[in-house]
């Protein structure tokens, strides 16, 4: 006997296989087929039927694609479209692969419907149009890294995004070696999001010309593409971007090893508003790529980056001659260019609203070449030479004195550049240079000049020289005397320098310094600090001696009682102790807004009122490595500073590279802390420019619960909190790093109470009968009491016993209490 009724004969036809589904669906109309229930009963006693019952899918899935196609289009977007997102990833792949413009909108469901007037319809297509408005100005960011990178992710943007006027960039960071991006997740991206303006993709060997072209037909509005690692994209894809989207502004391609030539000259000649250029590390690029690009786009293109590109001296000839347009130019890694592509570039004559050149590792760059450019683009302000092994000083005297505009002067290991051409430089390089930087040039030697001081640089305000180990003293005061207008000075990593080189400089500054940096020069001492204070503590704002091992708290006594404006100190590992910054935080005209004291091995707790005094104009701390100050000093200090509605940024842990972040003090923040913090957090405003929790559990087995509970009590907040800054229009965000750190192998920490002492098994069983377990942490955390200690506090038992009775199964066993030795506050253990 059938038992599933298969052979009954049903009134109109049907697309269900299955009586059993249609069973539960009823007639609503006439054009509606109609369905009897069966005259059989189901004889679910049936064992195999039970299991096909359990087995068969919902009814919705048995309707082919193309159904659920003309339910979905006509879905209203917003709250329904994503909700039906959510029901499953057929149904969400489903939404994402409908175009835009296959949606039913107002108008098209106006005209279906026949119970609407004219009116509505009219109305209907008033709200349609500035609807398109409003989707044409929407420009939502969305960003995708490593493992979150995958094409499902990429669907539900596209569907999420599009009742909100469609994402305008979209930026990929690395993708998911087992479920990355593929063109799948392009294709939803694009025929979800045709407004989309600005693309990134970093890292995707799954993403080719599909994906790409899908993007170029779809997003016409496209005008920047970032295409980085993307070794299956060619120029096939290139050139569908180039022949659909005519608005593109700016293209990055780095390290796409399929893309040649004919992209790039399809770009140069269908691209006309192209203003930004950039290739670095593309093998089938060429001489022929680069002319074409640059000769079809010279009247617009402004900016162009060429890198480790396999071109020669007519690419440069070509940028020398068609460039006319272009005002920031980098080149980099060209080992086929020498030094006449470079001398012609700059005869040409073409370059002449260049304003920033940037050259970096180019043999071709010599003294000849150098002069040549610096005659042919004669409004350069900024100049910039890395790894230039044959760039000497006679080269950079000839191109000071012909850069007649030039501002700004990088030199970045160009190691045959001496201390001689520096001082000739700056005495010939007219009347506008305000910036020089020197960076590991092993050329320099510390030697005395004996020559007549040349005419000085008047106009030099920013000067930087770090880590060139032979810049010592006698070159720091010819420097001085040299320029006397400095207001920025960065020193870092001079250890040659000393007390009676900088001393000079410091007298002959007549502007008045405002920012220094003089971390790592480890043989300065107080006194030069407090002749900085003396002579520009009226204009000093930032003040860096990180490093410093000789300074000690009489630089802080003169920076309290001479600097005004000082904002951001910094005497990470110096010599200073608790009086210094006592002495720091009573100087009532200062108003520090960044300190730094990490590694300052002589602070000790004791500076907690001082850092509390601080602490209202406060917005950056660092005590990394203070191994001096207690955790609950930490504990106390966070609480101070976190209950004023503000922001503020806290680094008290050890950096996190290798090992156990145990070398350093431990943070621990109870649950009330960050439950208020939480809260704080998502309610001020003022908070949410930059937060971060570095939350690390004691080593004890009985924080483990706590820490997943608490885990489990902070998600929430956390969900809402990141989903509210990432809706954000201001562009903030809160950072919550939560660090938890399970070690049951370690042995728990001691408690500052009474340890209970070690004895015999019995001695031990009637001792915990009474205690009831070890003393706690004192929480008061009065400061009063040297060690912390808790005082026991017994408690009579309970009237009946239940409670005893039911924690240790003993009538004997009762509950106890502990309290501060100095103050009123209970606890239980």
């Amino acid at each position: 006997m059938d038992f599933l009724g298969d052979d009954e004969i049903y009134s109109g036809g049907s697309f269900y296989t299955n009586s059993s589904d249609l069973g539960r669906l009823y007639s609503i109309g006439s054009r509606v087929d109609v369905y009897s229930p069966p005259c059989k009963r189901t004889r679910f006693s049936a064992p195999y039927l039970f299991g096909f019952e359990q087995n068969k899918r919902p009814s919705i899935e048995v309707l082919p694609d193309e159904c659920l196609f003309e339910i979905f289009r006509r879905v209203p977007e917003g709250k329904e479209r994503s909700s039906c997102a959510c029901v499953s990833k057929k149904w969400l792949m489903l939404l994402s692969s409908i175009r835009r413009n296959e949606f039913c909108n107002g108008s098209a469901a106006a005209e279906e419907n026949e119970m609407v007037t004219a009116v509505l319809n009219d109305a209907e297509m008033v709200s349609c149009e500035e609807n398109k408005e409003v989707e044409s100005d929407g420009y939502l960011t969305r960003s995708l890294e490593g493992k979150k990178a995958t094409d499902m992710r990429l669907a539900a943007i596209a569907v999420g995004t599009s009742s909100r006027g469609g994402l305008g960039k979209l930026l990929i960071r690395g993708s998911n070696s087992v479920r990355g991006v593929t063109n799948l997740g392009l294709t939803t991206i694009a025929r979800g999001c045709p407004s989309l303006r600005a693309l990134s993709l970093w890292n995707v060997p799954f993403v080719g010309d599909e994906g790409l072209s899908e993007i170029a037909k779809e997003c016409h509005l496209l005008e920047k593409l970032d295409l980085t690692n993307c070794p299956s994209i060619s120029n096939k894809g290139l050139i569908a971007v180039a022949e659909n989207c005519l608005n593109l502004s700016s293209l990055n391609i780095e390290s796409c090893s399929k893309i040649g030539n004919e992209g790039l000259q399809t770009i140069g000649k269908l691209c006309p508003k192209l203003q930004s250029i950039s290739i670095k590390d593309c093998p089938l690029v060429g001489d022929h790529g680069v002319s074409c690009l640059l000769s079809s786009a010279s009247s617009v293109l402004t900016r162009v980056k060429l890198e480790a590109l396999n071109i020669t001296d007519f690419s440069l000839a070509v940028i020398g001659h068609y460039g006319k347009a272009v005002t920031k130019l980098s080149l980099g890694g060209l080992q086929h260019v020498s030094e006449k592509g470079f001398w012609v570039m700059g005869n040409a004559k073409g370059l002449q609203k260049l304003m920033s050149l940037t050259i970096t590792s180019c043999r071709g760059i010599t003294d000849v070449s150098l002069e040549a450019i610096a005659k042919g683009s004669v409004n350069m302000k900024q100049m910039c030479l890395r790894k230039c092994c044959f760039v000497s000083d006679n080269g950079l005297v000839a191109f000071a004195k012909a850069a007649g505009s030039l501002e700004s002067l990088q030199l970045e290991e160009c190691n045959r550049v001496s201390q001689s051409g520096i001082v000739a430089a700056l005495s010939n390089c007219g009347t506008k240079l305000k910036a020089l930087s020197l960076v590991k040039c092993m050329g320099i030697k510390d030697m005395a000049f004996r020559m007549s001081v040349p005419s000085p640089c008047s106009s030099l305000r920013y000067l930087s020289i770090r880590y060139c180990p032979g810049f010592g003293s006698a070159s720091l005061a010819m420097i001085g005397r040299l320029c006397p207008q400095l207001q920025h000075v960065d020193l870092s990593g001079l250890c040659g320098i000393t007390d009676a080189g900088l001393l000079p400089l410091l007298e002959s500054c007549e502007a008045g310094l405002v920012k220094v940096n003089l971390s790592g020069c480890m043989s300065l001492t107080d006194e030069v600090v407090s002749a900085l204070a003396r002579l520009h503590g009226g204009s000093l704002e930032l003040l860096n001696l990180d490093g410093c091992r000789k300074i000690t708290d009489a630089s802080l006594v003169a920076i309290a009682e001479n600097c005004l404006f000082l904002s951001d100190l910094d005497v990470s590992k110096c010599a200073v102790t608790d009086s210094g910054i006592t002495i720091l935080s009573s100087a009532e005209q200062l108003n520090l807004q960044v300190l730094s004291l990490s590694g300052c091995s002589e602070v000790s707790s004791k500076i907690l009122p001082c850092l509390k005094k601080m602490g209202r104009t406060l917005v950056g701390l660092n005590l990394q490595n203070c191994s001096s100050i207690s955790n609950s000093t930490i504990e106390l200090l966070v609480e101070s500073l976190l209950s004023s509605d503000r922001k503020l940024v806290l680094n008290v842990l050890p950096p996190l590279t290798g090992g156990l972040p145990f070398d350093g003090r431990v943070l621990y923040w109870g649950a009330s802390d960050l439950q208020a913090l939480a809260v704080a957090a998502g309610s001020s405003p003022a908070m949410t420019t930059c937060f971060r929790i570095y939350f690390v559990s004691y080593r004890s087995p009985r924080f483990c619960g706590f820490s997943l509970s608490l885990l489990f009590f902070l998600f929430p907040h956390l969900t809402r909190l990141m989903a509210s800054v990432t809706d954000s229009s201001s562009g903030t965000r809160i950072t919550f790093i939560v660090i938890l750190f399970f070690s049951l192998a370690f042995p728990p920490p001691i408690s500052v109470g009474s340890p209970i002492p070690s004895r015999g098994s019995e001695d031990m069983k009637q001792k915990k009968m009474i205690l009831g377990s070890r003393p706690p942490q004192c929480v008061n955390r009065c400061l009063n009491c040297n060690p912390c200690m808790a005082a026991l506090v017994t408690h009579p038992h309970h009237k009946n016993g239940v409670r005893g009775t039911a924690s240790k199964g003993d009538e004997s066993y009762y509950l106890l209490s502990w309290k501060c030795k100095c103050g009123d506050k209970y606890f239980q253990p």
